[in-house]
């Protein structure tokens, strides 16, 4: 078969009449350009052009060749510009995967914007507390919380989150308040499903750390029912900072052991690829890190 390159020189004779033009057009030598055609119609075993001192034309089985091989190389020119403009701004489907809780409440207005910005994208989102494989299911990115554990992924840290021990006042009222995170065991607890791998609830004070363990009454692998459940006055919630700002804003819960430190971590974009990114991820994670910035959610104390 032969060269692309060489059909090319090809083309660009037959095109701009003569070697010298083709050689200009190409930014090769002349002599390249002579040399290469030779070895194409060695290739062929055919003459695809006629040479005389005063110009050259096109054989009947050049004639037959360009005819053919003339709109491979426009559908090919026709394939890197197509590749070209999707690499010039984001279009066709973009699948993103997300933690409900925050899905609904803190990414869906930044993704709207995102989407209004970019009209030709369309975008797949799955909102689920379920730990998804970003490769085997076939997403483009997905958001994560917390320690990240699959060194195959990229990952661009967006936020940062912290927890928070939460009650209604209601709860507190009838119960009393804990001024220590070891009187937590006297209390009903509400627990995270994917946190029952760790056996207490850290904190870290003045004299030193806490590790209280905890008999959780209601367990959910969703952040919003167990800070429903707190608002309802059934117990003592701990739960990412983002997760309750607006219930604490609203004074429908309140925080707890403000002197404390728990846990600090971070929210992150994770996608398979760092080289050849596409537009459509690129963009859409530099938008999450300027709309994410301070973060919005604040600090809940």
């Amino acid at each position: 078969m032969a060269r692309l390159s060489d059909i090319e020189i090809f083309v660009a004779v037959v095109d701009g009449g003569t070697f010298t033009a083709a050689a200009a057009s190409l930014n090769l030598s002349k002599s390249y350009v002579s040399r290469r055609l030779r070895a194409l119609e060695d290739q062929l075993g055919v003459r695809l052009l006629d040479r005389t001192t005063r110009r050259r034309s096109l054989t009947d089985a050049g004639r037959a060749y360009h005819e053919q091989v003339a709109p491979l190389l426009e559908g090919l020119a026709g394939a890197e510009r197509a590749v070209a403009a999707l690499q010039a701004q984001p279009r066709g489907t973009l699948r993103l995967a997300a933690p409900q809780s925050f899905g609904l409440r803190w990414l869906q207005p930044a993704l709207h914007e995102f989407m209004e910005r970019w009209p030709g994208l369309r975008v797949e989102v799955s909102f689920s507390e379920r730990m998804i494989d970003v490769v085997a299911d076939g997403f483009d990115l997905a958001i994560r919380g917390g320690s990240l554990e699959d060194s195959a992924l990229v990952a661009r840290r967006l936020a940062p989150i912290t927890g928070v021990v939460v009650a209604s006042p209601a709860y507190l009222l009838r119960v009393g308040t804990p001024t220590h995170p070891s009187q937590l065991s006297g209390h009903t607890c509400l627990d995270y499903a994917v946190r029952r791998t760790m056996p207490s609830w850290w904190f870290r004070g003045d004299q030193g750390e806490v590790s209280v363990s905890v008999d959780a009454r209601l367990v959910s692998d969703s952040g919003a029912a167990l800070v429903a459940a707190a608002e309802a006055g059934l117990g003592i919630c701990y739960q990412p900072d983002f997760e309750v700002y607006d219930a604490l804003r609203a004074g429908r819960l309140v925080q707890l052991f403000l002197d404390w430190a728990t846990w600090d971590g971070a929210l992150f974009a994770v996608y398979p690829h760092r080289r050849h990114l596409s537009p459509k991820v690129r963009l859409l994670v530099a938008h999450l890190v300027q709309s994410f910035v301070g973060p919005p959610w604040g600090r809940a104390q």
